[in-house]
């Protein structure tokens, strides 16, 4: 027996891993460490052993200082015995996590003596870490469920009931597979169902997986917004069943809606004075958009009940025999959710008092946001020929003259002059034509003084007639048109020099028309009775850049879009396109919406008038909304080559509607036809 107690301290020291004895008075220090503790540490008991200072704590990794402290407060505190995790740094800077655990004695003295023993768990650790890792990093939902009409789940994992928002009562997986008993559908919100039906559809007809995203219906009564997979696998049983990966990115989808939003209110905000936001579910309109001065400026961004906040409008600002006409308009679009029986917006004209106590013309429009919003849009409907009224109206808003030319069709090019320095504003397509600059050159002017004599020098104009719209306020001159090529007379409007002398002016240049108005064109089919008299042929290039040709004359497209979507118009062969098809190709990262539709259809109606101006409407029709091309109208070298004839087998090289991308599709099969030698059957 005092053998094996002799024996005690060489056990400790070379049998118990990281055994060490604390005194807990103040300082507390070490009493005692073990040989295994030098060795797991590389420091000599010399080293660790100090009456003054704790020499042990300056092993402890800098995250879990507090931890270590903390430990030895209850130990201090009386506790028989305690225990906790933390990192030790050795002499090589290697860092090994530990277990410590320590049991507490009171001596003779009253000195507390703490006795510890560490156990090295860095393995462990390390596998719980990789674990631990790849959750973190990995936050993935995973869902197994039927392919039955109606899936049901047959697996959910943590992660996915956790993303779901299910209360933690440990029984997730039963309530998600009770609400999905009947079908998973149950999931998402009703108008997400066809997309995940369609999802489902996909996934069954191949072997590769369907990826999308889509919302799902979390438990809280929220929504979250879910990027994954889908696939089709045969299970553990050998049934075929669906699996989808799932990643919550809720919060990238709101940053990203809220920045369509943003970016669709400040296009809006560029046309109307004023905008309100309806909520049709909550009853409530917010004023959005407008002039502080408005009725509504001072609670802008206020939630308002939507009866009391309209009756407050109509009755405070518009005319008295206006009232009862806009009340009523804006009770029936509420009721109908700002969308008539057609689909087509709601509009209204009306007289109103504006911000600076004066009686305007205004129109008015529900644009649909969703099911349950809409935005009631107001601006200024004015009669851009009366120079009195556009000076008066046009000093009245300099203060957003950005804004205010863009409401001009006709209007060219807007500055700002201050000091013998211009600063353009605002321009069109025919306003860098006309101070021959490229479009990337005049971009680049945008917002940035320029010297006058520096800027006109181009025109050919004098420096003079410049000036002379300074002085007395407005001028006229003539300029060759680049579209026509015909002399054209612009008209310079410019506000009046402040009180005194200082400040900024502002000039507004547009076109003018002294000729009498053109005769209507002939309609389409009269167009073609005219061409076939005189001889006149219409043939379209579709191979390598595309072009539209009149007796082998190029024709001029003022705007590119209109080209475009001519070339989107004979690709698809004489088949009918709408509007959402056309946003998709000629503006393919733009959502379809309302500012996107009334985009198209201003470049359909620049197309309908390119073609009238130049005889050959009858090669485009439009019937209700859509569009397309009447294809025994014109000849095609797309048509020629794909006929079979073998006049025309040598047409296409290779390249197809070089300008667009969206052309590739086309391009593709037509390369596919080349291998195998061109066929009718491939014209439709």
């Amino acid at each position: 027996m005092g053998k094996i107690l002799g024996n005690v301290e060489e056990i400790l020291s070379r049998h118990v891993t990281g055994f060490h004895e604390y005194i807990l008075s103040e300082p507390v220090h070490l009493a005692y460490v073990s040989k295994n503790l030098c060795d797991m540490t590389g420091f000599t008991s010399e080293e660790l052993l100090d009456d003054s200072e704790d020499h042990y704590a300056d092993l402890i990794h800098p995250a879990d200082r507090e931890v270590y402290s903390e430990f030895i407060r209850k130990l201090e505190r009386g506790d028989k015995s305690a225990s906790t995790e933390y990192r030790i740094v050795d002499k090589e800077r290697h860092v090994t996590f530990v277990s410590d655990t320590a049991t507490t004695q009171k001596m003779d003295d009253g000195t507390m003596v703490a006795y510890s023993v560490l156990s090295d768990i860095t393995p462990l650790k390390n596998e719980n870490y990789d674990l631990r890792f790849l959750n973190e990093t990995v936050p993935c939902g995973f869902i197994k469920y039927t392919c039955d009409k109606n899936p049901k789940i047959t697996y959910v994992n943590e992660r996915m009931l956790s993303m779901l928002r299910f209360p933690k009562v440990g029984e997730g997986l039963r309530e998600l597979v009770e609400m999905c008993s009947d079908n998973i559908f149950m999931l998402f919100p009703p108008e997400d169902r066809p997309k995940m039906a369609e999802y489902l559809e996909r996934a069954s007809a191949t072997s590769k997986p369907v990826v999308g995203e889509i919302s799902i219906l979390r438990c809280d009564g929220t929504r979250g917004r879910f990027f994954g997979w889908i696939t089709k696998v045969k299970n553990e049983i050998n049934v075929d069943e669906f699996q989808s990966v799932l990643i919550d990115v809720t919060k990238d989808y709101q940053a990203r809606k809220a920045t369509e939003r943003d970016r669709y209110l400040a296009a809006l905000s560029d046309v109307y004075d004023k905008i309100f936001e309806c909520d049709f579910n909550e009853q409530i309109v917010t004023y959005i958009h407008g002039h502080q001065r408005s009725p509504f400026g001072r609670i802008k961004g206020i939630p308002m009940i939507l009866n009391d906040a309209t009756r407050q409008w109509v009755y405070n600002t518009i005319i008295e025999e206006d009232c009862e006409r806009v009340l009523s308009f804006l009770q029936d679009g509420f009721a109908k959710r700002g969308r008539s029986e057609d689909g087509k917006p709601l509009s209204i004209k009306f007289k109103a008092i504006s911000s600076y106590g004066e009686l305007k013309q205004y129109a008015g429009i529900f644009l649909r946001v969703s099911s349950s919003r809409s935005l009631f849009c107001i601006r200024y409907d004015f009669d851009a020929n009366e120079t009195n009224a556009l000076k008066a109206q046009y000093e009245a808003l300099k203060g957003n003259v950005q804004s205010f030319f863009r409401q001009f069709s006709d209007g060219m090019v807007a500055f700002e002059y201050e000091n013998g320095y211009v600063t353009p504003l605002y321009g069109n397509d025919n306003a860098y034509r006309f101070f021959k600059y490229s479009e990337e050159e005049w971009k680049k002017l945008y917002g940035k003084p320029n010297k006058v004599e520096d800027f006109v020098s181009r025109t050919g104009l004098p420096v003079e007639a410049f000036y002379k719209v300074l002085e007395v306020g407005e001028a006229e001159f003539t300029y060759i048109s680049m579209f026509t090529g015909l002399p054209q007379r612009v008209k310079a409007v410019c506000s009046e020099r402040t009180g005194d002398g200082t400040g900024p002016r502002y000039i507004l240049l547009y076109d003018i028309k002294e000729s009498p108005a053109p005769k209507a064109p002939l309609e389409p089919h009269l167009q073609k009775v005219e061409r076939e008299k005189a001889g006149k042929k219409v043939y379209v290039r579709t191979f390598g850049y595309f072009d539209v040709f009149v007796d082998d004359e190029p024709v001029v497209f003022r705007s590119k879009k209109s080209k475009e979507l001519m070339a989107l118009l004979v690709d698809r062969r004489g088949g009918f396109v709408t509007a959402e098809q056309i946003i998709s190709s000629l503006w393919e990262d733009e959502d379809v919406n309302p500012v996107t539709l009334a985009r198209c259809r201003k470049v359909a109606l620049r197309l309908r008038n390119t073609l009238d101006e130049y005889g050959i409407g009858d090669i485009a029709v439009s019937i209700d909304g859509r569009r397309r091309a009447v294809v025994e109208n014109f000849g095609c070298d797309l048509y020629e080559y794909l006929s079979g004839k073998p006049e025309y087998a040598n047409l296409f090289k290779g390249s197809y509607l070089s300008d667009y991308s969206w052309g590739e599709t086309t391009l593709g099969e037509l390369l596919g036809d080349f291998e195998r030698g061109p066929a009718a059957a491939f014209f439709k």
